[in-house]
């Protein structure tokens, strides 16, 4: 009796295509159909007259049919890639389906148009990589859980298809929330241009010659770069009088008038100069004069720019001479000086000067001047008085003759007011910090949006799973092709991931934020078309549950099957952080949008001939070895990736994922029939699906988001990718050590109870030719193909 258990073992094994063919496609398959495209049929007299075969399909009862298929006979490959197109034609004309293609085109459309920009939505609103990596985490674990509840709400309502539709629209609804979760942290772009000012010698001095002083302000909290100070450029800017005050002001004053005083220009006898007078009534005086407060002073503009006069005898003695009219295009060349001054007059805190050892200016300037500079009479200590509202001063009242709007005007004076010229830098080119972090409520940010995905990801994952089955009843009952609906299904996918990212770049006027509104609104539109959709298929059926946990321990008994599960994990881990990170990445070095939307659709479009064609290479190759190449593929791309500078160069890589998903994923579904009885196919196909799709992308999802956060995104994908070599290392082994000689060893049994059951065959027909003579000749002419043909 176990000879003949381990027969049946074997004959199921080799029967596993039919029974997978039934099982998951109700029929012919796309992959079988291209797999049987060169078969010859040899009709004998009497046999198959009309053409066509009897074929066995299951149901989706169980129960027997047989349905005709057309036979191209006598017409060798080309009959074959006749009936193959007929096929596919055929597929097309059935009424039932077309709504199902329908709505594969816009599921796969609305998935691809929005989930694989999620993760830069969420870096948009300032989530970390780790705060990332637990929402992603959380997500694909919703798929193992959420089967159960799917089933139970079609059981509590009685209306599948109505159910249905309200799923796949609530998806769509509640995807719009996460436009309404704020913004927990925020990045604040520094001015491209950074405004210091320029002195001839530090404030308050009053020597002839001196050297140029660079006075940085506290407030543009610039963190200058050591290797700037030996080579830094600026461009002048306008001319002014800096004064310093007491305290820091809070309140910006309302000037009217300004002028600027000279003291003691009369040897001591009290006379004093007034050098200018800037009344700001006009519109334009305000554009160009408004007093403007830097730190603890205000500096006065005046109508004069930085320059420097040279001697043509001696090009290195030259005056700071502010003139009135000057190039604005001209820039100066300056080496600084590394001092770090602490200026405690008069100022409540620390700001940066530098001395400026030498300034060169090409066109106004022979040489460099490294020399001290003849501060000229400008240079004086000035006074600038200054007419301002009583408003900005502590106690001050509205004055009534001047109406309600406008308080008295006083005099204030300042002095010890220095002759500055403010100049600008480039800020990227002296400044390491070009940007500030803010933040505002993160722990909000990080609950809200944990909370909106998961009921989106509840939703998501009933709405497709209880659509999965629909399909699948629906052509078990009525005829069909699984694999074809997703094969169109597909496109939504090509036309709809770099639409998406078209749209995100275009619609993302400000520089310094990401637009994402768009993609969620073309996401909800495909969503409310699809639940439209739903409504005119035949859903008047409930799909029978399946225990996945059934024969589990069955299952850990099988070696093979365990090793198999270990590696879909694995690939699961893989495949999630790709899938959750890989944009991230991008956006990192700098990629747009839309070229994030191309690797999709380049992974798709790969992913085709994979699709149409895994029968043929899985049968040439082998499942195990097709796994292999897969796990290789994965190296090879995560490899790939840690060594990107330019985005450009992902797309080989993304070609890969023909390799690792569409053929990989395919040869594993098959391999399941062939590795499992039937009892357990069922539970092992999902144990598959929760390990790869849940524990092995959501730990693809957290661990690689910390370890990124650890390590950086390249050593993370080195890391991963020494773990896929090593599972492909591993793979081999087993199947060299295990695989193999457990198959010879099978064979050989195999060989023996066939070569015994052969002896007795022949021992009962030696006894029945004796009974009936006619057998004989019936015997001589060998067995009969079971569909009139031989395939060469």
């Amino acid at each position: 009796m176990g000879g003949d258990r381990e027969v049946v073992g074997e004959v199921f094994e080799e029967n596993n295509d039919d029974l997978r063919s039934m099982t998951l496609t109700g029929g012919m398959s796309l992959a079988s159909s291209i797999n049987n495209i060169c078969w010859v049929n040899i009709k004998e007299d009497g046999e198959n007259i009309d053409g066509n075969i009897d074929v066995l399909e299951k149901d989706y009862s169980g129960s027997d049919k047989l349905v005709k298929q057309q036979n191209n006979k006598g017409m060798g490959c080309c009959g074959g890639a006749v009936s193959l197109l007929s096929w596919i034609f055929g597929d097309f004309r059935m009424r039932h389906l077309i709504w199902i293609k329908l709505v594969f085109l816009c599921q796969s459309a609305s998935m691809t148009v929005l989930y694989p920009y999620i993760n830069l939505h969420m870096k948009s609103l300032g989530m970390t990589i780790q705060e990332t990596a637990v929402v992603n985490a959380v997500i694909p674990v919703l798929f193992i859980f959420t089967p159960p509840l799917a089933g139970f709400l079609a059981d509590r309502m009685g209306n599948f298809r109505i159910l249905l539709s309200v799923l796949t629209a609530a998806g769509g609804l509640v995807s719009m929330l996460l436009l309404l979760i704020p913004t927990g942290r925020d990045i604040s772009l520094y001015p491209d241009k950074l405004t210091w000012g320029l002195t001839c010698g530090p404030p308050g001095s009053r020597a002839q010659y001196q050297n140029l002083m660079l006075h940085g302000f506290s407030d543009d909290k610039c963190q200058v770069l050591p290797s700037a100070l030996s080579n830094a450029s600026f461009s002048p800017g306008v001319c002014g009088y800096m004064c310093p005050t007491r305290s820091r002001i809070r309140v910006v004053p309302r000037f009217f008038e300004y002028k600027v005083v000279w003291p003691n220009r009369g040897g001591g006898f009290g006379i004093t100069e007034i050098v200018d007078v800037v009344n700001l009534e006009s519109r334009d005086a305000r554009k160009y004069h408004e007093p403007r407060v830097l730190d603890n002073s205000i500096f006065f503009p005046m109508n004069w720019t930085f320059q420097l006069t040279c001697d043509r005898i001696r090009p290195d003695d030259c005056v700071f001479n502010p003139v009135t009219r000057a190039s604005p295009n001209r820039e100066f060349n300056v080496e600084l000086s590394p001092l770090q001054l602490t200026m405690k007059k008069a100022t409540d805190h620390d700001h940066p000067e530098f001395v400026v050892q030498s300034v060169f200016s090409s066109g106004l300037m022979r040489q460099p001047v490294s020399r001290t500079i003849n501060c000229g009479s400008k240079a004086e200590i000035a006074q600038v008085v200054s007419t301002v509202e009583t408003s900005v001063l502590s106690g001050a009242r509205v004055s009534p003759q001047f109406g309600p709007d406008v308080s008295q005007l006083v005099d204030t004076k300042l002095n010890d007011c220095s002759l500055t010229c403010l100049v600008n830098f480039e800020r990227d080119k002296l400044c390491s910090n070009t940007q500030e972090a803010v933040q505002y409520d993160p722990t909000l940010t990080f609950w809200c949006y944990l909370l909106v995905r998961t009921l989106l990801g509840v939703l998501t994952a009933a709405s497709l799973m209880m659509f999965e089955g629909a399909v699948m009843a629906t052509i078990q009952e009525m005829g069909g092709d699984y694999g074809l609906q997703r094969f169109v299904g597909n496109f939504g996918a090509i036309i709809f991931a770099p639409l998406g990212g078209y749209l995100i770049d275009t619609s993302s006027w400000d520089l310094t934020k990401t637009d994402f509104s768009s993609v969620f609104y073309v996401y909800l539109g495909l969503k409310l078309l699809a639940a439209f959709l739903i409504l005119f298929i035949r859903l008047d059926f409930k799909p029978p549950g399946e225990r996945i946990l059934a024969n589990v321990k069955e299952i850990i008994k099988n070696c093979e099957v365990v090793f198999f599960l270990i590696m879909m994990m694995f690939a699961g881990v893989f495949w999630g952080f790709i899938e959750g990170f890989l944009f991230w990445f991008l956006d990192d070095i700098g990629a747009t949008k839309l070229e994030m939307g191309w690797t999709v659709t380049i992974g798709m479009v790969t992913s085709l001939p994979f699709l149409v064609f895994s029968g043929p290479i899985t049968d040439m190759v082998g499942h195990i070895n097709v796994i292999i190449i897969g796990m290789v593929a994965y190296f090879v791309r995560m490899v790939g990736y840690s060594f990107l500078e330019d985005p450009v160069y992902v797309y080989p890589y993304e070609a890969l994922e023909g390799f690792t998903m569409a053929l990989m994923m395919t040869s594993a579904v098959t391999y399941v029939a062939k590795i499992s009885t039937p009892t357990t196919i069922a539970s092992v196909m999902g144990l598959m699906g929760s390990l790869f799709f849940g524990l092995g992308k959501g730990s693809g999802s957290l661990f690689g988001g910390l370890l990124m956060g650890w390590l950086g995104t390249r050593w993370t994908f080195r890391l991963l990718a020494g773990n896929a070599a090593a599972c492909a290392v591993g793979y081999t082994a087993f199947q060299v050590c295990y695989i193999g000689p457990k198959r010879r060893k099978t064979k050989k049994e195999k060989r023996k109870i066939m070569a015994k059951e052969m002896e007795r065959n022949l021992e009962d027909n030696d006894k029945s030719v004796h009974k009936d003579p006619d057998a004989m000749e019936e015997a001589q002419m060998g067995p009969r193909s079971l569909t009139g043909g031989t395939r060469v």
